[in-house]
């Protein structure tokens, strides 16, 4: 794959900071931050105050914790740790010791995540825009910087998880990409750096955790269907060695994708230990949270968990099935397995498919 020029590159990469910096702060200096509308000066402490209980307020308060060297209580923090990983929460530790040396938080915040996409952008000009085409590039970073999902990163979201993680895990994508398209192998330093992005970017959000297994089932099929399928296939015709060479390649390309995984699993094993032993998490899991949200499905109107998660739809399996709901309610929740659980929301969608 030939790469773009370098000077090329990092120009692209100014111009489009440009319009990054645009969507962080569409007010300029006077924008608020996005969930709390505080000014970008707040302190750490504050902005985690008004951000309650929220997904972005969890991190900052586990931060919080952690950055006065100080263990969380289990009372009434070790859930938080228990329903995400706490990858947020260890990159924002530095940022608060900066805060303690006069740095703004935000600021440090905001221009970590724009450095981080920055090295992306890079990364995707370099080495994938000549792939498809320089004009069909430039399309896809406009489109993606007025996207709303970019204004929720960079913006209303901020503090969310999704910036780093994202970020994290595009340039581990990009990476792939430009592993699988060489005709040579890669170093097993690339390699680690791709699997530890990927591993990093789990950490940060656990839903990222699905892509490991994803990249794993895909290359192990079609590693297996390179040994089964092409060799036998090509072996009594006249471009055999040719063919056999690029099946060669496919099944090298194919392990290095998995070496890349495999890295990518052995970053995120010390938390899958540490959640397991210590917080008494789902065994082996980055986040405890499905057990959960197989509990907040079935919130009964008016309870506690459906005043908070309800808005959002999430006590889904009720609103379809509100009999089952109600017997569920009466019953302690606890004693239900998660499986049990979904099985009756499955069952809800069958019986109600119109809801």
């Amino acid at each position: 794959m030939k790469a773009r020029p370098r000077l090329e590159s990092f120009f692209i990469t100014i111009l489009w900071l440009m319009l990054v910096l645009r969507a962080a702060l569409p007010q300029g200096l006077s924008t608020k931050i996005g969930q709390t509308y505080l000014p970008t000066e707040t302190s750490a402490q504050q902005i985690r105050d008004t951000l309650g209980p929220n997904d972005a307020g969890s991190y900052l308060e586990v931060a919080l914790t952690w950055a006065k060297l100080q263990p969380i209580d289990f009372e009434t923090q070790s859930w938080i740790v228990r329903i995400w990983s706490p990858g947020l929460s260890i990159i924002e530790i530095p940022l608060l010791w900066l805060e303690k040396l006069g740095f703004s938080f935000f600021w440090t915040f905001l221009l970590s995540l724009i450095l981080l996409w920055a090295f992306a952008c890079y990364l995707f000009w370099r080495y994938i825009a000549n792939k498809i085409g320089v004009l069909k590039s430039l399309i896809v970073l406009i489109l993606i910087t007025f996207s709303w999902d970019f204004k929720f990163i960079f913006n209303q979201g901020i503090l969310s998880s999704e910036g780093f993680s994202l970020g994290l895990l595009l340039i581990s994508l990009l990476g792939m990409t430009y592993v699988m398209e060489r005709e040579d192998s890669v170093k097993p330093s690339l390699k680690f750096f791709l699997g530890s992005m990927l591993g990093l970017s789990i950490w940060i959000r656990h839903t990222n955790d699905a892509y490991l297994f994803l990249i794993l089932c895909i290359s192990g099929i079609l590693l297996g269907v390179s040994h089964a399928r092409f060799d036998p296939y090509f072996s009594q015709r006249h471009d055999q060695i040719r063919n056999k060479l690029n099946s060669k390649r496919l099944r090298n390309k194919l392990r290095e994708l998995n070496i890349i995984v495999i890295f990518a699993i052995v970053i995120t094993f010390p938390w899958r230990i540490i959640s397991t032993i210590i917080f008494k998490g789902q065994l082996f899991q980055m986040s405890s949270a499905f057990p959960l949200f197989s509990r907040t499905i079935w919130a009964y109107p008016g309870s506690e968990s459906a005043t908070f998660w309800g808005p959002y739809g999430s006590n889904w399996a009720c609103k379809i099935n509100l009999d089952t709901c109600s017997t569920i309610a009466n019953t302690n929740v606890s004693n239900i397995s998660s499986n049990k659980l979904f099985i009756l929301a499955a069952d809800s969608i069958f019986k109600n498919p119109i809801g």
